[in-house]
Parts: C-alpha cells; sequence; structure tokens
C-alpha cells in the first residue's frame, strides 16, 4: 500500500472537487485506513468493509454529501488498487 498523500481532481455534478488522501495501517490490528480531506475540509477517515468496498467510517460521516463520497471512495478503490 502507497503511505504517501496523493492529491487528485474529481468533477461531481459538474464542479470540481480536490482530493487529498493519505493511507495508512493501525499496528495493532493491521486494518487498512485512509485520511481524506476535499476541497480544505477537515479530515475523514475512510475504511474497508466486510465487502471489500471504501466508505467513510468515523462519527459525523454524515457531514460529506453521499455524491461526494461514493466518488471519492470509488477513484480511491482505483488508485489504491493499482
Amino acid at each position: 500500500m502507497k503511505t504517501h498523500t496523493e492529491t487528485f481532481k474529481l468533477m461531481i455534478d459538474g464542479k470540481p472537487v480536490e482530493v487529498r488522501a493519505t493511507p495508512y495501517v493501525i499496528k495493532h490490528t493491521k486494518q487498512k485506513k485512509v485520511r481524506v480531506s476535499y476541497n480544505g475540509s477537515p479530515v475523514h477517515i475512510f475504511g474497508w468493509d466486510t465487502t471489500n468496498q471504501l466508505h467513510l467510517v468515523e462519527e459525523g460521516a454524515d457531514m460529506i454529501p453521499h455524491r461526494i463520497e461514493e466518488a471519492i471512495a470509488k477513484e480511491l478503490e482505483n488508485r489504491l488498487a493499482a
């Protein structure tokens, strides 16, 4: 897994969204997570569920609009699988 911060842009509903993502591993559980910020937002934590799909995992996850969450998760899955 890459451990450096990546910055990329997405177009969501015709609006640009700049994303900063930093993958990391929780040492004692070996869980893979990603710190994500978009358009200068506070950091949100994404993680994999039991179906191996990436999604928000921290409290307050409803702070990200669903369409943005989905687009970021899809892009991260593609980037982190490479």
